[in-house]
C-alpha cells in the first residue's frame, strides 16, 4: 500500500516538477505567508528531513516560486518568503 500511494504522491509531483520535499517546503511557507520565515525553522518542521535546504531553497527560487532576504542585523540569518507563483 504504501508503495502505491508513494508512486501515486511521485505522479502528482511530477505535473508540477517537484519534488515531495519541495511541495512540503512551499506548504510551510503558505502557511505563514505573508510573514517570511528563517532556512532553520523551516528545516526544523519539514516532515522528512532535508539534508541541503540551501539548495532546495536555490531550485525554487531559480523557479521564482520562493525568495530570500538577509536581515540588516544578523547577516547570517536567511528569511524565506512565498511568491505569487510559488502559491
Amino acid at each position: 500500500a504504501y508503495d502505491r500511494l508513494r508512486a501515486l504522491e511521485d505522479e502528482v509531483f511530477a505535473a508540477w516538477e517537484l519534488t515531495a520535499q519541495q511541495y512540503n517546503l512551499l506548504r510551510l511557507l503558505r502557511a505563514e505567508q505573508p510573514r517570511a520565515v528563517p532556512t532553520l525553522t523551516l528545516a526544523a518542521r519539514l516532515v522528512s528531513r532535508a539534508p541541503d535546504i540551501t539548495r532546495m531553497l536555490d531550485k525554487l527560487a531559480a523557479r521564482g516560486l520562493v525568495e530570500r532576504q538577509r536581515t540588516e542585523s544578523d547577516r547570517r540569518a536567511v528569511l524565506v518568503t512565498i511568491t505569487a507563483a510559488g502559491l
